[in-house]
C-alpha cells in the first residue's frame, strides 16, 4: 500500500494506491491523523483509483475517517472508485459521502462547498 499526498489550496489531495484492507486499514488512519496534526485544509479528497481491493475493514477506515474530519469541519470526498463501485453500491456509502468520477469534479464540489 502506498499513501501520498498534496495540498491544492484548502484541499488535501490523498492518493491510496493498492489495498485497503485489514492489513492496511491502521496505516490510512495513521495516515489521516497525521495529516490533521500537520497541515491545515477544509476538505478532504481521497482519490481510489488505484485501490485494487478493498474488504469490509478498508471501507470502515473510509468511514472512520469521515467521521472524524466531520467533526473537525473538514469534508470527505471519494473520487475514481470505478474498481470499487459494486462495493460502494451495495454498502450506500455514496449516500453517506459524496462520490464523484474525477478528481477534478471531487475538487469542484469542494471548491463550491456543496
Amino acid at each position: 500500500m502506498n499513501l501520498t499526498h498534496r495540498l491544492e489550496g484548502s484541499i488535501c489531495i490523498i492518493k491510496v494506491e493498492g489495498k485497503l484492507n485489514i492489513e492496511h486499514a491502521r496505516k490510512v488512519r495513521s495516515y489521516i491523523d497525521t495529516l490533521l496534526n500537520t497541515a491545515e485544509f477544509t476538505s478532504v479528497v481521497m482519490d481510489l483509483q488505484k485501490v485494487t481491493t478493498i474488504d469490509s475493514l478498508g471501507e470502515g477506515v473510509i468511514f472512520l475517517s469521515f467521521g472524524k474530519l466531520t467533526r473537525k469541519k473538514i469534508q470527505l470526498v471519494l473520487c475514481h472508485p470505478v474498481s470499487l463501485s459494486m462495493l460502494f453500491n451495495d454498502t450506500y456509502i455514496h449516500n453517506i459521502i459524496p462520490v464523484y468520477a474525477s478528481e477534478e469534479e471531487a475538487i469542484a464540489h469542494c471548491n463550491t462547498g456543496s
